[in-house]
C-alpha cells in the first residue's frame, strides 16, 4: 500500500463535506442531544459558514511595560514601521520606510 499524501487525505475527506454539514445540522436540530454536543455543532456550523470570530490579544513585556526589541518600544511604533522591520528581519530586498544602509 503506497503512502498517501497530504493532497490525497484532503481530497478523500473532501468527499464527505456535504454529509459532514448534514451531521453537523442534524446534531444542532437534535432537542434529544445533549447540549453541549449540539452547541459544539452549531458553532462549527455557524465558523464554516461566517468565519472563527477574531480574538483580541493584548501583548506585553514582564509587569506590563512595553516590549523592547534590540532597545526599541515596538508598542508605541506607527505600524508602517514594524512592517518596514518585519520586512528585514524576514529578509524581503524592498525595505518600504527605511533609510537607505550607509556604506560605512
Amino acid at each position: 500500500m503506497s503512502k498517501m499524501t497530504q493532497a490525497d487525505v484532503k481530497r478523500i475527506a473532501g468527499e464527505f463535506t456535504e454529509l459532514a454539514l448534514k451531521t453537523l445540522a442534524d446534531i444542532c436540530m437534535d432537542y434529544e442531544a445533549p447540549a453541549a454536543a449540539r452547541a459544539t455543532a452549531a458553532v462549527a456550523l455557524l465558523d464554516r459558514a461566517h468565519g472563527k470570530s477574531v480574538q483580541a490579544m493584548e501583548v506585553s513585556g514582564p509587569e506590563g511595560k512595553p516590549i523592547l526589541v534590540a532597545g526599541l518600544d515596538i508598542g508605541s511604533m506607527p505600524v508602517e514601521r514594524l512592517e518596514a522591520i518585519k520586512a528585514v528581519l524576514m529578509g524581503v530586498e524592498e525595505k518600504k520606510g527605511l533609510p537607505e544602509k550607509k556604506d560605512a
